[in-house]
Order: structure tokens, then sequence, then C-alpha cells
């Protein structure tokens, strides 16, 4: 009988730790000084809440303990991580100096890359994603004055060497058409063309409105103009 007690508490313990286990990804805080993280080693500073049973707990030592709950926190709700360890957060519990910390299981949460530069190099190319909090998603790419530049979809903010996404000559995220002076042209286009003007390094943006969008897809292509 005593046996059988002790296999049930392993059995209780092995169940315990399996809900608490993340699967996914570990990231890493940046280092200071570092330069722009790229897509393999992007940077996830902000969480979603997303508990099937909320609240969530949150507790003062990455492990379940009985007496370890300070706070709970309803779904939802965005706070910054702080750290990482083996399938827990540790999270700031108010957006201020001092703020009181704790710890949250991972896989309860929302999370992914709050912030990367990517290069492109290869065409056509899909730009598609979600951003959980504040953030920005940059893809870049190095463009010869001539060619041309095609655009499907979901469009970014565009800039680079003299233009900008302000200008009416750009479309914007939300699927219309920066008109230019005196353009009638009905419907919209669906697909934005642009001649490269002046060669150089240009970035394409999705830029968070603190609580994070889903975008895509765009997809992006490149054309010589000799060969239209």
């Amino acid at each position: 009988m005593k046996q059988r007690q002790t296999l049930c508490s392993l059995l209780a313990i092995l169940m315990l730790l399996s809900a608490t286990a993340v699967a996914g990804p570990l990231f890493g805080l940046p280092n200071p000084g570092e330069d722009t993280p790229t897509r393999e080693n992007c940077r996830i500073y902000y969480l979603r809440v997303n508990d099937s049973e909320p609240p969530l707990n949150v507790r003062s030592s990455p492990e379940v303990k009985p007496d370890n709950v300070i706070a709970t926190l309803p779904n939802y709700s965005f706070y910054q991580i702080l750290a990482e360890q083996e399938g827990w957060f540790q999270i700031a519990l108010a957006l201020k100096i001092g703020a009181a910390t704790g710890w949250v299981v991972a896989n309860r949460t929302d999370y992914g890359c709050n912030f990367f530069h990517e290069m492109i190099t290869a065409f056509p190319y899909t730009m598609q994603g979600k951003i959980f909090g504040p953030g920005s998603h940059n893809y870049i790419l190095d463009l010869t004055k001539g060619q041309i530049l095609v655009l499907q979809g979901d469009w970014p903010d565009f800039s680079g060497p003299g233009v900008s996404s302000k200008s009416r000559e750009f479309p914007n995220r939300q699927y219309t058409w920066w008109r230019k002076s005196g353009d009638t042209t009905t419907p919209e286009p669906l697909e934005w063309r642009w001649t490269v003007t002046q060669s150089g390094r240009y970035k394409m943006s999705y830029d968070s409105n603190f609580k994070g969008f889903k975008y895509g897809p765009c997809v992006v292509r490149l054309i010589d103009e000799r060969k239209e």
C-alpha cells in the first residue's frame, strides 16, 4: 500500500512537471552594445497572457510550490520579460523602475520576436508575421537605380535614400494607396510598383502599436526595368 502511494505521488509530480514545461525556442536578452539582431537571434521583450485556466499565477521563483504565488494576471494583459529560465519568464509587474518582479510559465503566454532586422536576398520573398507588444519587424534590401520594386498584399512602411513612408508616392499598411495629386485610379491598385531612383539600402517596416498585430502576407518581387 505504501509503495502504491509513493508511485502515485511520483506520477503526480511528473504530470505537474510536464504541464509546466514549455515547448518552444529559448531566447537570449541582448548584450550591451550588440548589433541589430537577425531573425535567428530575435529579441523577445514582451509577452501576452493567454492561460487556458485564468488567471495566470505569478510566482516568486521559477517553480511550482504551494506557497510561492505572489500575484495573478488576467488573460490578454501585457508584461515586459526580464529573463528566461527553463520554460519560465521573469516579468516586471509594472512599467516603472524598481517594480516588483515574478515568474510565470512561458507556455501559458503568447510571445514572439518583438524586434529583428532581416536581409532579403532572394525573390520572390513573403513578409508575414505577428508582433506581441511593442517592437518592429524590419526587412532590409539593397536596390539599384532603375530596378522595379513590386509589392503585393499587406504593404509595410517604406523608407530609404531620398524616400520616406510619409511620401504620397508610397502605399500604407491598410491596403490603401498614398495618392499623388490628380490620381483618380479606381479601384485603388492591389499591387504597388516603384522604380528605384537612387541606389542604396532600403527598409520595409511593420511597427507595433504597442499591443502588436498580425501582418502579411506581402509578396516582394524585384524586376530589372530593361526586361519589362
